[in-house]
């Protein structure tokens, strides 16, 4: 195939009610992952090993974060075309408002059509902006050329209850052709395995357009993603099953899991193997200093950290400072926090530049971690 033929839209539409305070001012896609990614880190390697040029990101509300983290593109090798690159759409809850009250004459997927023009794309790739995986979009675009399908549908064979802890509304039945059979709502499965989407779809230019003009009749106007899933049982679909790692990221618990199952070798190795690395935003920084009574087990700590104190089934980010007599324990640490001397954190997800003091403790459950806000400054006595 060549790649020229194809483009990329990233959707963050997620459920960020779901993850808040983690997304009061960011996207599900900018939160970071195992201290060293954003969730949006996952879509764009995606892209850059499938040598994709053109990517647009639809964002729902400030893309600020996005902007902050991709730049021009340039780590994911995003910058060099001459007719590609990074597009990025941010507002789009507004658009829509503004478009529901002015009825304004030119299509609500305008942006979509136009960048998909521009590319002089006969397929589209669309990823939503909620999941962590590492699919190789090579792999999905020659088995979409390669069946009878319109639309292809990437998904991933998961036990039941795993993905009832996903929250998956629905399921797909799907033939031995790999064709659709039936969408089954998880309050009528009784299967012991079940397939989930992965938020992964390539979908031939036609027929995309097809559906923007049949929504705009209809007045039917949602995200890109719910818009595809809307007409799964309307068009000839066909299903690629994925194997790799998915954990979708659809609220704190899950967001929480999905960070520490990285400390399971088997789970990290399932989501980095093969030559399909995965690649963020290049940061130089020190390296991380250990005190001589600092005490390490199962934990992944970046670079720039200083540890001084108890750091256990643990991931810390970037510039972390962990006093002497600090226990951390079951966290997951955002960059630049400090936790002081004494204090204790244990089931906790410190978000990015959370200043605990000393002798605080702040303790949580395995099923229940506490958060702590952005930039929050934690004393004693404080209520959490």
């Amino acid at each position: 195939m060549r790649i020229s033929k194809v483009c990329a839209i990233i959707n963050l539409a997620g459920q960020e009610v779901k993850l808040k305070p983690l997304t009061d001012h960011r996207p599900i896609a900018a939160l970071p992952f195992d201290g060293r990614y954003r969730i949006i880190d996952f879509m764009l390697s995606s892209v850059s090993q499938a040598n994709l040029e053109s990517v647009a990101i639809f964002i729902e509300e400030s893309g600020r974060s996005i902007y902050d983290h991709i730049r021009s593109g340039r780590d994911w090798d995003l910058d060099g075309s001459l007719y590609g690159g990074v597009f990025t759409y941010s507002h789009q809850r507004r658009k829509l408002a503004d478009y529901l009250i002015h009825q304004q004459n030119e299509s609500f997927y305008e942006n979509h059509m136009m960048f998909t023009d521009r590319a002089y794309a006969d397929y589209v790739v669309i990823m939503e902006g909620d999941a962590v995986h590492n699919i190789d979009l090579v792999e999905v675009l020659n088995w979409h050329e390669q069946h009878e399908g319109e639309i292809t549908v990437a998904y991933k064979k998961m036990p039941l209850q795993a993905a009832i802890d996903a929250e998956t509304e629905a399921v797909y039945v799907i033939g031995d052709d790999k064709s659709l059979l039936d969408i089954e709502l998880m309050s009528t499965v009784s299967e012991e395995n079940v397939a989930v989407d992965c938020g992964v779809y390539v979908i031939n230019r036609t027929t995309l357009f097809d559906i923007f003009e049949t929504a705009e009749r209809e007045g039917y106007l949602v995200d890109i993603g719910s818009l595809v899933r809307a007409n799964l049982t309307k068009y000839p679909v066909r299903f690629y099953e994925y194997e790799g790692y998915l954990a979708k990221i659809t609220s704190v618990q899950a967001y929480y899991d999905a960070n520490m199952s990285m400390l399971r070798p088997e789970i990290f190795d399932s989501l980095h193997k093969g030559d399909n690395c995965i690649v963020t935003r290049s940061k130089s920084g020190a390296p991380t200093y250990y005190g001589e009574n600092a005490v390490v087990k199962n934990a992944q700590i970046a670079t720039g950290c200083i540890i001084e104190g108890h750091v256990e089934n643990s991931i810390i980010s970037r510039k972390t400072l962990i006093e002497p007599e600090a226990f951390v324990g079951n966290s997951v640490i955002g960059a630049g926090a400090k936790v002081k001397r004494g204090s204790r954190i244990e089931y906790a997800i410190l978000d990015k530049g959370v200043v605990v003091e000393s002798g605080v403790q702040i303790v949580g459950t395995a099923d229940n971690p506490i958060v702590i806000s952005k930039k929050a400054h934690i004393q004693l006595g404080d209520k959490l």
